[in-house]
């Protein structure tokens, strides 16, 4: 058992954890124009601090644009041995990937300083983490045509402008896997690197 996924579980109260639905991590906002996202791993823990009426940061004020933003969701996870840390934000158009990759990276931040202060207490070893963004775009709405069922292809991930770790933009994915997304990055540029 990854000693990250573990800690997180320990750190993380039940009601910041999102629901698990089967072998997948269920995020939604019922009142957002894009508001059910499903990501599966194995061994993971899951949550949001993105919690409507509930402020995150209380010890922060408005006067600084952006200190209090938190993205949709953090994924901790066990990938064949290595920690892997997948931040997720919803969005229902292209036009707001910006905003959301700003969000993600503030995601990562967030988790980098949880991972330092695991360090230092000694509830954690340390080392690299593997990061991931993902921006999950709203899915177009078609009417199935013949018999089969085809799931979209994951496009190539870009590396963000923030971190230049890999970030995927979902277009017509409601669902993901975060084995799949690793395959994908390795195929891609040979090995995921580390970035939190």
């Amino acid at each position: 058992m990854s000693a990250l996924v573990t800690a997180f579980q320990a750190l993380i109260p039940k009601n910041f954890t999102l629901t698990k639905n089967g072998s997948y991590w269920l995020l939604e906002e019922p009142r957002a124009g894009n508001n059910q996202f499903e990501i599966a791993c194995g061994l993971s823990q899951a949550f949001t601090l993105d919690q409507g009426g509930l402020t995150v940061f209380p010890f922060f004020s408005d006067a600084l644009k952006g200190m209090k933003s938190a993205n949709d969701a953090i994924v901790i996870a066990d990938i064949d041995g290595e920690p892997y840390v997948v931040a997720v934000e919803m969005k229902t158009s292209r036009g707001k990937t910006g905003d959301a990759l700003k969000q993600i990276e503030s995601g990562r931040l967030f988790v980098a300083w949880i991972r330092e202060l695991l360090n230092f207490h000694g509830h954690w070893p340390g080392g690299a983490c593997k990061f991931i963004g993902v921006v999950s775009l709203k899915p177009r709405k078609q009417v199935r045509k013949g018999g089969t069922k085809r799931s979209a292809q994951l496009p190539v991930p870009e590396k963000s402008r923030h971190g230049g770790y890999p970030c995927f933009v979902l277009e017509n994915h409601p669902r993901v896997s975060i084995h799949d997304l690793v395959k994908k990055i390795i195929a891609a540029h040979g090995h995921c690197p580390a970035a939190a």
